[in-house]
């Protein structure tokens, strides 16, 4: 298998499998809200799932970020995760597909401010909606190399029928859009 999406709520996710996460999201992290632990573990336990789908099965307690892309020991994939509310997803693919890869999960129901708006369109974007054009160039932001990411607003990204660009650089790749139940998808492919 070249690529694995796994995409949660917490009313689906196995309890025990979800608990383990939950135990190393409190020892490795320290002061924060509730919520927050239980954002990083599900999003965590849908890393692992997508690992075994693609054959590289790994304890949680194993997994260990190389980079915000890169997994200690398996220099053969690239991987994000994201979460909003009581969503969470990770994309994991072969870096044969692409470098790097992105992925932004956001409620359908969810507005984006007005003053978020002027931060987020490009005149050059092929996408008005507001939400699938926050969505696509969250997941097009993480698939971007650090360097790239440094200094840049999402209005800086321009968005194609398919394909994505950071204005005024050679950095480009291609995006997917999906619903799955309560929320919008994007995955974004760094070429």
């Amino acid at each position: 298998m070249k690529e694995a999406l796994q995409v949660l709520n917490f009313s689906q996710a196995d309890p025990a499998r979800l608990q383990v996460w939950l135990d190393l999201a409190h020892t490795r992290m320290r002061d924060v809200h509730v919520n927050r632990y239980k954002e990083w573990a599900l999003a965590r336990l849908c890393l692992e799932l997508c690992l075994e789908d693609m054959g590289l099965s790994r304890r949680p307690q194993d997994l260990v970020f190389k980079s915000e892309h890169l997994l200690e020991g398996i220099p053969t994939v690239s991987f994000s995760l994201s979460h909003s509310k009581d969503w969470a997803t990770a994309f994991v693919a072969s870096t044969q597909i692409a470098r790097l890869v992105g992925v932004d999960v956001e409620l359908k129901t969810r507005k984006v401010p007005d003053n978020v708006k002027h931060r987020l369109s490009n005149p050059k974007d092929s996408v008005q909606d507001a939400m699938q054009l926050w969505v696509i160039k969250e997941a097009a932001f993480k698939s971007l190399p650090r360097l790239a990411q440094e200094g840049i607003w999402l209005n800086n990204i321009i968005v194609h029928h398919s394909s994505f660009e950071l204005e005024g650089t050679p950095f480009k790749g291609s995006y997917e859009v999906s619903e799955f139940e309560e929320v919008l998808l994007a995955k974004a492919y760094y070429e």
